[in-house]
């Protein structure tokens, strides 16, 4: 029986780095992500996340034979995960981050509230 894919942190990097760029190239990602993400890359083709295109413009799941002058680039699966990972990310971030500022608002009331001098000026 076959480990199930899981896609870590830098898997996810690297996903998102292919998906704003559309498609880049095996000596880009090594360039920018060095033979680890190299190797991370291509395993996302045999797993249907992405799609090798060869020198011949043919595209491919199999990486047995790649170039640095091949490309890569993301399926719809592919995709999908990083748009719902970005979706997700904006879902807690953006309650969370009012949260917080309610937070510091009361604090900074509580705080100056033990400061409460009362001044009375009389005019006469």
């Amino acid at each position: 029986m076959q480990d199930p894919f899981v896609i870590d942190k830098a898997t996810y990097k690297i996903m998102k780095y292919i998906y704003r760029h559309h498609e880049v190239t095996l000596g880009k990602i090594r360039e920018k992500f060095g033979d680890e993400g190299l190797v991370i890359a291509t395993y996302l083709c045999p797993e249907k996340f992405a799609v090798y295109r060869t020198e011949n413009k043919q595209f491919t799941y199999d990486i047995t034979h790649t170039s640095a002058d091949g490309t890569i680039l993301l399926t719809i699966a592919g995709n999908k995960y990083v748009e719902d990972r970005m979706s997700s990310f904006t879902q807690w971030m953006i309650p969370i981050a009012i949260s917080l500022f309610a937070l510091a608002i009361s604090a900074i009331s509580l705080v100056l509230s033990f400061n409460n001098e009362i001044f009375v000026h009389l005019i006469k």
